[in-house]
């Protein structure tokens, strides 16, 4: 008998802790030579070198120098190869890993320290060869599945959507069909974890930024259904739950 994933929502605190930051100095390094096999890089690669690409690649992308690839970044580097916003977004929520808005330094690494280098190259436009945007969808997808994130093969698409309304009908309170700034610190204040939401008695500003940077994608300051919606339909399900202040438990519906 097939089983059907459920969720479930639970206010409650979580205990995050801050990774240490990594300090290494980025070193651009050039490739010799290209394959237009499916070959392992990683197993050509020693873990020195591995960090090395990810750094390069990283400090490409960092346009602005903040130590953080937006949205933005990414997708106007990959757009002049001519990819689709689409497919640039879930490669975005892909490496995203905790779903604050941003690709950190770390996250990048992670990726190729954890993932098929080969697609990573084939992903950022690395190297000659050409891909057609339906090439560039498997080649995307592919890294979604080694991240084993997708909503939509993990959890019945009926179900996200309306775990994603839940969620935003507890946050948007005046009922106005969107969510504000002002809203979002309310809800932090009363479901986020205060040791990350909260300093020196006052909401900070830094988690609303970051799940306005994670989901307002036409920058108009507010969340709106949809957005929240695809949000969830691209983001790890527990990954933007906790980034929200929450946690989602998965159940099994028979």
């Amino acid at each position: 008998m097939a089983s059907r994933s459920g969720v479930l929502v639970a206010l409650s605190e979580s205990s995050t802790s801050e990774s240490e930051s990594i300090t290494m100095d980025a070193v651009v390094s050039e490739s010799n030579g290209s394959s237009n096999d499916d070959k392992n890089l990683s197993s050509l690669l020693n873990p020195q070198e591995l960090l090395q690409t990810a750094d390069s690649i990283f400090d490409t992308m960092d346009t602005n120098h903040d130590g953080s690839i937006s949205n933005e970044e990414l997708r106007t580097h990959l757009a002049r190869i001519g990819y689709s916003p689409e497919s640039i977004r879930l490669l975005f929520t892909a490496l995203d890993k905790n779903a604050d808005g941003v690709i950190s330094r770390e996250e990048m690494r992670f990726a190729f320290e954890t993932y098929e280098v080969s697609s990573l190259y084939k992903a950022f436009g690395v190297g000659d060869e050409d891909l057609t945007e339906e090439m560039y969808s498997a080649t995307v997808e592919s890294i979604r599945s080694s991240a084993d994130m997708d909503s939509s093969k993990k959890t019945a698409p009926e179900l996200v959507t309306k775990l994603a309304d839940l969620i935003f009908n507890m946050i948007d309170t005046d009922n106005s069909g969107e969510i504000d700034g002002d809203e979002l610190k309310l809800h932090f204040m009363k479901h986020g974890d205060f040791s990350t939401f909260r300093e020196v008695g006052h909401v900070s500003t830094i988690s609303v930024e970051s799940v306005m940077k994670a989901l307002d994608l036409n920058d108009d300051g507010v969340i709106s259904r949809e957005e929240m919606r695809n949000g969830f339909r691209q983001y790890d399900l527990e990954a933007l739950s906790k980034a929200l202040g929450l946690q989602v438990t998965k159940t099994s519906e028979m």
